[in-house]
């Protein structure tokens, strides 16, 4: 296992919690490796780039031809979101509140988008879906049972387009 993140504080506590796997302090689009590798995940990553299409064909350069790319994003269609329009908090799921501006948002995805800069990045999609049904942002829910978070991922997995991550898992 090999990780990569631009921030040395965020290298040097994973490689206190996995002190087996080699870590990276670098930008990804910097990264340079003779290995190629089976697989690539982006965690929380794309809406954070100016260039996500860049850094899609970035990965693709770096697994090999029977490996596979997976990316994990914020969805701009989760039923918080959903709800933050019904509130009238965002004019619609898609905008920057001032909260995403402040941890570097870019862009919000939805399961779509998010393979179309896939497809830009000469990836093919093979599968696109939600991970945990998130009905409120992450303060207000901090203080719920393991349990009923459990349980919203398991119902995650019955409406993918409501849920607060979507992912694209692609192939050359």
């Amino acid at each position: 296992m090999t990780g990569i993140d631009g921030s040395r504080e965020k290298i040097e506590a994973a490689r206190r919690r996995v002190p087996e796997a080699e870590f990276h302090a670098a930008m990804f689009e910097e990264f340079e490796s003779v290995e190629a590798f089976d697989s690539v995940v982006m965690i929380n990553f794309l809406e954070h780039v100016d260039d996500p299409v860049a850094c899609v064909l970035k990965a693709r350069s770096l697994i090999a031809e029977d490996g596979e790319l997976v990316a994990f994003v914020p969805n701009a269609l989760s039923l918080n979101r959903r709800l933050g329009v019904a509130m009238g908090i965002i004019k619609n799921p898609y905008e920057l509140s001032e909260a995403d501006l402040k941890v570097g948002h870019k862009r919000f995805y939805d399961g779509k988008t998010l393979a179309e800069d896939f497809v830009r990045g000469g990836m093919k999609p093979v599968d696109v879906g939600g991970v945990f049904l998130k009905p409120l942002p992450n303060a207000q829910m901090a203080s719920w049972s393991a349990e009923l978070l459990e349980a919203l991922y398991i119902v995650g997995g019955e409406l993918p387009e409501y849920c607060g991550l979507v992912y694209v898992r692609a192939v050359k």
